[in-house]
């Protein structure tokens, strides 16, 4: 079921089904996700995938995926377990004047033409729950920590060294 590519048709059939399918993968497994992963363990995700029909025989994708993701801390740079924890539902629509007539609640996906790749939905949904700049919640947790004597540095605030520079040119940017 990951790896088919599924056409309308076939996403329909699985619907009228209540197909369900569950999965335990690598978090590598996935190209885009991989990318911002730290080295080494990437992490467990267990995923379930249930299509289902809604409404007026409007195909629905239940995907719910949970685990631990191996990220990189935007602080220490070193790595951060981030717990996934990721329950969407989809509706599956054959173009965009179907996804326009749905109402609010319905988060939607189309299903292109030449086939729907549900391992690509689902890395865009767990690429949607991932933080822009993962951290530790607690900065003792990091490994690296500046000592306050490097805080005073030259170079390790540039800010100050541009406020001394524009007070130094009178404010405008202009030497005085």
């Amino acid at each position: 079921m990951l790896t088919e590519r599924m056409e309308f048709g076939r996403v329909l059939e699985l619907a009228e089904r209540s197909a369900l399918g569950e999965f335990r993968v690598s978090a590598d497994r996935f190209p885009r996700l991989q990318k911002i992963l730290a080295e080494g363990q990437p992490g467990e995700l267990d995923l379930r995938v249930a299509f289902s029909l809604v409404g007026e025989n409007l195909p629905q994708l239940s995907l719910r995926a949970q685990g631990s993701l191996g990220l990189v801390c935007q602080r220490c740079l070193e790595r951060l377990d981030w717990p996934l924890g990721l329950n969407v539902q989809l509706a599956l629509v054959a173009d965009e004047r179907e996804a326009e007539q749905l109402a609010d609640p319905f988060d939607s996906v189309e299903v292109p033409a030449d086939g729907l790749w549900l391992a690509e939905v689902i890395e865009d949904e767990i690429l949607a729950a991932v933080p822009i700049a993962a951290v530790h919640t607690e900065q003792k947790d990091c490994r690296t920590e500046v000592a306050p004597d490097e805080a005073d540095a030259p170079g390790a605030r540039p800010f100050a060294l541009l406020r001394d520079l524009m007070q130094e040119q009178g404010g405008n940017g202009k030497p005085n």
